[in-house]
């Protein structure tokens, strides 16, 4: 078996086609329970994160006058991105600006529905975590 090798000299465990040819994971299930648990107006906006990465399309769903402050170390990022970054001598912003980094979803809920959103989320295996906050006065994403 051919391995690939991550940043920092780490080797991952399958190779980059298996990497490459992970299913992608259906994220409506899981939105739907968030949607009915949280029924009272908790869930406010989707996004998908494909092409365009985070900074192209979280401030879609987001309002005019709405942004998003977000905290890098909150999630993991799978190893994928930081050797596509270092073998292709890429821009952190253009990795922001292409790729998802490990963030496939993202719910904006109310700060009082996190906790019963992480949960829902959690019963169906399901990983999630508070990747950051809505601020207002502001556009578009800040990625920390």
């Amino acid at each position: 078996m051919s391995c690939w090798s991550a940043p920092g000299g780490a080797w991952a465990d399958h190779t980059l086609a298996d990497e490459l040819l992970r299913p992608s994971v259906i994220y409506t299930p899981g939105v739907l329970a968030v949607r009915a648990v949280l029924a009272d107006g908790g869930l406010h906006a989707c996004a998908h994160i494909t092409g365009g990465g985070i900074v192209g399309n979280l401030p879609r769903v987001l309002p005019e006058g709405l942004g998003a402050d977000l905290e890098r170390s909150a999630w993991v990022e799978p190893r994928i991105f930081g050797e596509i970054q270092r073998l292709g001598s890429v821009e952190e912003a253009e990795m922001d600006r292409v790729f998802n980094r490990g963030v496939g979803m993202a719910l904006v809920v109310a700060a009082a529905s996190a906790d019963a959103a992480l949960s829902v989320l959690a019963a169906r295996d399901l990983a999630s975590t508070v990747i950051g906050t809505v601020v207002g006065g502001a556009s578009g994403v800040v990625i920390r």
